[in-house]
């Protein structure tokens, strides 16, 4: 692209995969870190640096994860 996109918010969608690294930015995990290591359905399920529990997450509850990939997979609806 040579010039930027003015998108509205609902038309953004973050995509985990198996394999990001991702911190819980609110909610009873907040501060947590670690790898997501399955996405099934309507959960996120995540292996957490400190303790080395899996934790999940209802999919409605992944906009409390920031991503500290440096890619940022986006599905636009045009």
């Amino acid at each position: 692209l040579q010039e930027a996109l003015t998108l509205n918010a609902y038309e953004l969608r973050k995509f985990f995969r198996a394999g990001d690294h991702v911190k819980v930015i609110n909610g009873r995990y907040e501060g947590d870190t670690g790898l997501i290591v399955r996405v099934e359905d309507n959960l996120v399920i995540l292996l957490s640096d400190l303790t080395m529990h899996e934790v999940c997450y209802m999919t409605s509850l992944a906009g409390t994860f920031i991503s500290w990939e440096k890619r940022c997979d986006i599905d636009i609806d045009l």
